[in-house]
């Protein structure tokens, strides 16, 4: 079976030698070697296409991968926000707390100085 280019041109030559005989074998082989020249620059141009459409087309992906970097981030941003806020109202309610605490404190403590006089 082909399986490589170099087995594809081996059969194209032998193909070429059966059918053309030993007549004009340098003309067939010239045209042979015009003909793989025109494939390879067929095949270069292919490439050179493909890399420049492939780049237009990374160029393309590459901005929305820059947009959701972008939400990823601000949305660690909120969560360390968020996480920040919920340590800071914790902090607040045992202040809120201990303000209260000393509050009742104080009362009792007046409250006792009055009973007393």
């Amino acid at each position: 079976m082909i399986t490589s280019p170099s087995d594809f041109l081996i059969l194209i030559i032998v193909a070429i030698l059966l059918m053309g005989g030993d007549k004009n074998i340098e003309k067939d082989i010239k045209n042979f070697l015009k003909v793989i020249n025109e494939f390879q620059i067929r095949r270069a141009e292919l490439v050179n296409e493909l890399r420049r459409e492939l780049g237009d087309v990374t160029m393309e992906l590459q901005q929305p991968m820059v947009q959701v970097t972008r939400v990823m981030h601000d949305s660690v941003s909120i969560l360390q926000y968020n996480d920040r806020v919920k340590e800071l109202e914790e902090r607040i309610r045992i202040l809120e707390q201990e303000i209260e605490k000393l509050r009742m404190e104080k009362r009792i403590g007046e409250e006792s100085l009055h009973s007393r006089q």
